[in-house]
């Protein structure tokens, strides 16, 4: 009989060793999924700055061109 509570607790250790491991992955999952979010955002933000960017990049190719004819 004490061989039965003996495997009995290391069935219940090895039970929380698995639950405290998946806890675990689930936090990592949330950090992950937490960082995606912020990647996913700087990402909006940089399409913006680029737009902006690409818009005054345009302006300024229509100004040397305008100096561009003046000049010739």
């Amino acid at each position: 009989m004490l061989s039965k509570k003996t495997f009995q607790t290391k069935i219940e250790e090895a039970a929380k060793i698995f639950i405290t491991t998946e806890e675990k992955l689930k936090t990592i999952q949330s950090e992950i999924s937490t960082q995606k979010l912020s990647n996913i955002s700087e990402v909006e933000r940089l399409t913006q700055e680029n737009k902006e960017l690409d818009a005054m990049f345009d302006k300024t190719s229509r100004q040397r061109e305008a100096i561009q004819k003046l000049i010739d």
